[in-house]
């Protein structure tokens, strides 16, 4: 997917948490990328997302 900047892209990393019941934490979240890791036991996963070469 494609989002328009790191906030939007962290706002829907915390509305599927929010939904789907699961921990985010964010190590890393400055304007040009962000990380999120879920914590949860047999859910470990971690999810990156920074600008590419074709955005703005």
């Amino acid at each position: 997917m494609a989002f328009t900047d790191s906030r939007e892209f962290k706002q829907a990393l915390v509305k599927y948490g929010l939904k789907n019941f699961h921990h985010l934490l964010f190590p890393k979240d400055d304007k040009r990328r962000v990380s999120a890791k879920c914590s949860w036991t047999g859910w470990q996963w971690i999810i990156y997302g920074s600008i590419n070469s074709k955005s703005d």
